[in-house]
């Protein structure tokens, strides 16, 4: 009787508490965070020491279109540095609800630069996250290309080498809670699963959320 009730009470306490309670407490926990403007951009929470989440973001520093490309010509990467390893924040809503998460001037280091507007976190282990951030932090180092090596590469080749799911079942359907994109996105989605040969954020971070049902969605 008295066990049948313990159990009954640590289930009741599941569902009222968030979800990223549980992952922060042992450090063992990723985010996968999108944010819905432009063409989209697509980032990580890592969790480490004493369950704190750290932020990493490829940026597209080096993005310029003509004219002036040696010269600066016009900017369009999210910001001008790359994020490995930014800030602490004691859970992924604490994140998304900080000053830090925000839009502007890509130059600004206090901030995001664009603001996230959908998290997703997904269990690991301490060992994994070593993994994802040692390659993530190998991609920053590497030449940017707007389509073929770019935020959504990085987070997708991160997950994958430390054995995180990135590609879900043909037959795998998308869950609920998935934003809603606009038209240019849904154009550049399709293309993207078209042809195959080129990632996107959005698309990217529909494939990681479908391919790790054992994850959820962040309140904030």
């Amino acid at each position: 009787m008295l066990r049948g009730l313990c159990a009954y009470i640590i289930f009741a306490i599941g569902l009222l508490l968030p979800a990223d309670i549980f992952a922060a407490a042992d450090g063992s926990s990723v985010v996968i965070l999108f944010s819905n403007g432009k063409v989209g951009h697509i980032a990580m929470l890592v969790s480490g020491e004493e369950g704190k989440f750290t932020f990493y973001s490829i940026n597209g520093n080096n993005i310029y279109l003509s004219p002036g490309w040696f010269q600066g010509g016009w900017y369009i990467g999210n910001s001008k540095h790359n994020d490995l390893g930014v800030g602490s924040w004691d859970t992924p809503a604490d994140f998304m609800r900080s000053p830090f998460n925000a839009d502007g001037p890509s130059s600004d280091t206090t901030i995001s630069c664009c603001r996230y507007t959908d998290a997703y976190i997904i269990p690991t282990t301490a060992e994994q996250n070593d993994v994802i951030v040692e390659c993530f932090r190998r991609m920053s180092s590497e030449r940017y290309n707007l389509l073929k090596n770019n935020c959504a590469t990085a987070c997708i080749r991160s997950l994958w080498t430390a054995g995180i799911n990135t590609e879900p079942a043909s037959d795998a359907v998308p869950p609920a809670g998935l934003p809603e994109i606009d038209a240019l996105q849904s154009l550049l989605d399709y293309l993207a699963r078209f042809t195959g040969s080129y990632d996107l954020p959005y698309t990217a971070f529909r494939d990681i959320v479908t391919a790790n049902p054992q994850g959820r969605f962040v309140d904030f």
